[in-house]
């Protein structure tokens, strides 16, 4: 059974992570989450903040790395990831690309 006082930790880390992606911050994020996956490298909601502020920071490579350590994981963040990272290389291939519209 997992230690209480570390579950807490992760979700309180992890929320802290993504306030300061709510406000445009992508680094404290990046250190959180990678800090989260360290200890869980399973835990697919810090998987997927990690993916998410990896592309608020422009890294499509760091995003699609961590989409693909977790290529059936079902969550909100890695569809809006997948979404942009779609668009993004859709849009390389010379045809058209609207913008992704997302925040992240």
């Amino acid at each position: 059974m997992p230690d209480p006082d570390v579950v807490s930790a992760i979700e309180w880390a992890i929320a802290e992570a993504r306030e300061h992606l709510r406000a445009g911050d992508h680094e404290k994020p990046a250190c959180l989450f990678s800090q989260i996956v360290e200890h869980a490298p399973h835990n697919i909601e810090a998987l997927a903040g990690l993916a998410r502020a990896a592309l608020a920071a422009g890294d499509l490579n760091q995003a699609r790395w961590l989409l693909d350590r977790a290529p059936k994981a079902e969550h909100p963040d890695f569809d809006a990831v997948r979404t942009v990272l779609n668009r993004a290389e859709f849009g390389k291939l010379g045809r058209p690309s609207a913008s992704s519209g997302l925040k992240v």
